[in-house]
């Protein structure tokens, strides 16, 4: 059974201010096909829909990026997360001990700046690996490059992925905890 959500239940269950919501779900999602200003219809947030918007909120509202950063952002990463999974909403397997759901949960992803001449620009690099336990103090998340086969990097090109680390424009998004967050949020267990 598919579920959809609406602007008020999200923003409740998230306990993010309605209208920040809603100014997220505008940048982030294109224009309801159903609804308009004066439609009468409220907007339904599909399970998908509802991360991407409260994924790119977390990397505005809480790591600080532009909107137009965190645009540039979710592309990049989308197909990574189609793929390994972050889409799917299994119910059992999320609520049970799921060896898949528990792997999905340690993921980290360090984005990276590019440097321009003179500047940051609003391209990143990417590198994605999973943190070793989920008890892990932040001061323990480091990139080991040594693992390089464990790594997965997005638009990283090949000179700079052994020197990822040395650079201090660097933020770790831990996507598998916020998921995680996420799904608790939504869906309490009883």
């Amino acid at each position: 059974m598919i579920i959809y959500y609406n602007n008020r239940e999200l923003s409740r269950s998230l306990d993010i201010n309605l209208a920040r919501w809603k100014r997220w779900t505008r940048e982030f999602l294109p224009p309801d096909p159903l609804g308009g200003l004066q439609s009468g219809y409220a907007r339904q947030f599909s399970m998908r829909e509802a991360f991407w918007v409260a994924l790119g909120g977390h990397l505005v509202g809480f790591l600080k990026f532009s909107i137009h950063q965190v645009k540039t952002i979710l592309a990049d990463l989308e197909p990574w997360l189609e793929k390994s999974g972050y889409f799917q909403w299994n119910t059992k397997s999320i609520e049970g001990n799921c060896i898949e759901e528990k792997n999905r949960a340690k993921y980290c992803i360090y984005l990276r700046s590019v440097l321009l001449k003179d500047a940051v620009s609003d391209k990143f690099y990417y590198a994605i690996y999973q943190c070793p336990s989920l008890g892990t103090p932040a001061s323990d998340l480091t990139l080991n490059l040594s693992q390089t086969e464990q790594i997965v990097f997005i638009n990283t090109p090949v000179k700079i992925q052994k020197s990822f680390m040395d650079s201090p424009f660097l933020v770790l998004l831990c996507i598998g905890q916020f998921r995680r967050f996420f799904l608790k949020r939504l869906h309490p267990r009883k």
